[in-house]
């Protein structure tokens, strides 16, 4: 995708993590007030599905209990994302009372499209490995090496519309795929690996410790990386759409994010100077 000037925006992923570091601390209050509930929610139904409802063996399956709260968790996960979202790119006049709220179609088609960017990646690992299993079954962790890289790359160049299906927007997977071109590899870091950085330090954990108190803050510090990264890529987003599409109607509606934004810098600015 090119811009009205013909040039190809590089995402400065580093600098974007900063503003999002920097916004969610500025705006502190804010997010405490949207997100700290559907977060400790989150990491109590979780904490109780892991303590009390795990099974011991792959062979007694998962426990209708555990899989009914890991539902719901999904559903909450699917709320704070999306009230992410609109947080990051939208007027605060605009932004939901609190992420605890009712499934509405915007939020349904949010993980419709997830589903979609699952269901495309894993084919392709699928079709990798059949193609790989023709030269025989000694290729299989070749295909399914290969086949795992392609469908992350795909998954991230995918993803990044995301956040305007959020804010009820119509947008296709091709429009996704032309937006992310030349930013594949910034969109796998995006998208895939500093999600993981954020949250598998404290995943691994949760997972592991039998201490319930641990167990709680490591999975409640999960959620805390989910929203950092969730930011990340809607400042990412609106990054693609403001270099490629500067006179959108959207960029319109953003006015007041970006004066957010401005004023979170201008406040870094005055610290700085204040510390020097």
């Amino acid at each position: 995708m090119k811009s009205p000037l013909g040039l190809d925006a590089k995402l400065p992923v580093l600098e974007l993590l900063k503003q999002t570091l920097l916004t969610l601390w500025w705006k502190r209050s804010d997010v405490i007030r949207l997100f700290l509930p559907v977060m400790i929610l989150m990491a109590v139904l979780d904490f109780i599905a892991r303590t009390y409802f795990q099974t011991d063996t792959v062979q007694e399956g998962v426990s209708m209990s555990n899989a009914i709260l890991q539902v719901i968790v999904l559903v909450f996960t699917i709320l704070m994302a999306t009230a992410a979202h609109k947080f990051t790119l939208l007027p605060r006049e605009q932004w939901p009372s609190n992420a605890l709220r009712l499934l509405g179609i915007n939020e349904i088609r949010y993980f419709v499209r997830v589903v979609q960017i699952g269901v495309i990646g894993a084919a392709i690992v699928i079709g990798v490995i059949l193609v790989s299993l023709v030269f025989g079954k000694q290729a299989f962790p070749i295909g399914l090496m290969f086949g795992a890289m392609i469908a992350i790359y795909v998954s991230g160049r995918l993803s990044i519309t995301l956040p305007e299906i959020a804010l009820g927007r119509f947008s296709q997977l091709n429009r996704a795929w032309d937006m992310g071109k030349g930013n594949g590899s910034m969109l796998v870091i995006v998208v895939v690996v500093l999600p993981m950085l954020l949250t598998v330090p404290f995943m691994i954990p949760s997972l592991l410790t039998e201490n319930g108190v641990l167990r709680f803050i490591a999975t409640f510090a999960t959620y805390i990386g989910s929203l950092i990264s969730v930011t990340v890529l809607s400042l990412s987003y609106q990054f693609l759409l403001d270099f490629y599409e500067p006179s959108s109607s959207y960029s319109d509606d953003g006015d007041q994010s970006r004066d957010d934004s401005t004023e979170v810098a201008e406040k870094k600015s005055d610290h700085d100077s204040f510390d020097a």
